[in-house]
């Protein structure tokens, strides 16, 4: 009776290791499969990175709504810095609805792999190249433009200090506000007045490398899609 007793547990290790073995042969084939997958698929890898855009876009809405939160185009003298207006909520929104019609876009580029879904393809990512574009320009320029205006309130306090009225720090942040918002003074600058100086933060560095990694994925997918299309289909659709 002892005996069996003993006897289980080196049964119990062996069902535990062929489990850990199973497993492993397992990921193995899904691995292998994968990877012979793009032999049998050419158009395999251009639809994934086509796709891609619209897988990993939702993951950093978070870094991009802390960069445009407290994205302002007002300048000195009133009114929006040279009359434009804050679209990057509407830009944030477009982008997110191409990157998510590229999903079905690249899965149709590899089942179909004919030239028409890689027109498809190519008009979602000219799409998704202009959004992108005017996205960073915007941000480019209230980083500049922000940073110019903090530039000038630091050269005006340095060298103007007997100007500044005013005991607490707000008073005093006003009152040089005041004298470069005068366009009839001596120290008017065109600028955004930015409520803080505008930072290239690391939400500002996510948010702006995924939308051009997001940009380059398709693109690339889109090159490698007009090389490697079924031309085959295109003749036998013609007879």
């Amino acid at each position: 009776m002892d005996q069996n007793r003993y006897e289980e547990v080196p049964q119990k290790q062996g069902v535990f290791k062929r489990a850990i073995k199973a497993f492993g042969r397992w990921i193995k084939y899904i691995v292998i499969d994968f990877i012979n997958s793009f032999k049998y698929n050419n158009m395999k890898l251009p639809g994934l990175l086509v796709l891609i855009p619209g897988a990993i876009f939702g993951f950093f809405l978070h870094f991009h709504a802390l960069t445009i939160r407290d994205l302002n185009l007002s300048v000195t003298g009133g009114g929006t810095y040279n009359n434009m207006f804050d679209y990057s909520g509407l830009v944030l929104f477009g982008l997110m609805l191409v990157c998510i019609l590229n999903i079905f876009a690249g899965f149709s580029l590899m089942n179909k792999k004919n030239k028409g879904s890689v027109i498809i393809v190519m008009i979602t990512t000219i799409v998704i190249i202009a959004l992108g574009v005017a996205y960073i320009y915007l941000l480019i320029i209230y980083h500049n433009s922000g940073n110019k205006y903090y530039d000038a309130m630091d050269e005006f306090i340095a060298n103007h200090s007997d100007l500044i009225t005013g005991a607490t720090e707000n008073e005093r942040l006003n009152s040089v506000r005041a004298y470069l918002s005068d366009k009839s003074g001596d120290y008017y600058v065109y600028a955004i007045t930015a409520a803080e100086r505008p930072v290239m933060d690391g939400n500002w560095f996510l948010s702006v490398g995924s939308i051009i990694f997001c940009m380059v994925s398709s693109v690339t997918g889109v090159v490698i899609g007009f090389i490697k299309y079924d031309r085959t289909y295109e003749k036998s659709r013609d007879r």
